[in-house]
């Protein structure tokens, strides 16, 4: 068993492979953070849409500012606590 470890046959056959793993797994990774930062942002975009039922004179205000809750209480899934800390101190 130790001979095939050390065999050269066998590397040539398993760090190929080990590299292949290994960036797949990297990639893999690399994608979840990509799609959790698409995700942050279409919540951004959505509370910052809604912010304008907060100004003075805006048409269906009450609306905008339900949503706003409402987009809110969405960003406990995906935003750090900060950013849900100032949006309710808003």
């Amino acid at each position: 068993m130790c001979e095939i470890l050390f065999s050269v046959d066998f590397w040539k056959f398993a760090a190929p492979l080990f590299g292949a793993i290994i960036a797949w797994f990297l990639n893999e990774w690399r994608k979840r953070i990509w799609e959790q930062y698409q995700r942050k942002e279409e919540s951004y975009k959505e509370l910052l849409r809604c912010l304008k039922g907060f100004y003075i004179g805006a048409s269906n205000a009450t609306d905008l500012k339900t949503e706003f809750i409402n987009q809110l209480n969405r960003c406990w899934l995906y935003c750090p606590d900060n950013v849900i800390k100032n949006g309710y101190a808003f």
